[in-house]
């Protein structure tokens, strides 16, 4: 565990947390480097992200993945809210339109817009995708992390 390596004493889990501990991980640290011509164009996304982060859905958006074509120019690039109701699937898509509007055309097009609940997430989404972090994520003590919902 981290508490051990950090040299703190080691603090038992409640059941299902260490499962929810790695997701957390995986999700906001086993990411693969971005390229560094793709730079601007995943900066503009998570300035896009953060300029429409007081939307009333935000609170409801567990994350804002994002994919990038990059064959040919201009690049192309998807955004993928990941929300806790489906119903609210088309409050989300227009949610990311306005980010889509943030970032300047010379970085890139956004050509795909989607919403999905977690339980209609796949792994594949998730593993080839990079996140545009809506929520500070803090673990303290033996609470459960907060800022994702």
């Amino acid at each position: 565990m981290l508490t051990t390596l950090a040299g703190r004493p080691r603090r038992e889990l409640a059941e299902g947390r260490i499962s929810a501990l790695k997701t957390w991980l995986g999700l906001r640290y086993r990411r693969p480097a971005v390229q560094e011509h793709l730079v601007g164009l995943t900066k503009a996304i998570v300035l896009g992200a953060e300029e429409h982060k007081r939307a009333p859905l935000v609170d409801r958006v567990h994350e804002v993945l994002f994919q990038v074509v990059d064959d040919e120019e201009p690049y192309r690039y998807s955004l993928s809210a990941i929300i806790e109701d489906e119903a609210e699937a088309d409050d989300a898509r227009a949610w990311l339109a306005d980010i889509v509007l943030e970032v300047p055309q010379e970085f890139g097009l956004g050509d795909q817009l989607e919403a999905y609940t977690k339980e209609q997430t796949s792994l594949a989404l998730v593993e080839r995708s990079w996140t545009a972090s809506l929520s500070d994520i803090t673990w303290r003590g033996a609470t459960d992390p907060k800022g994702a919902v």
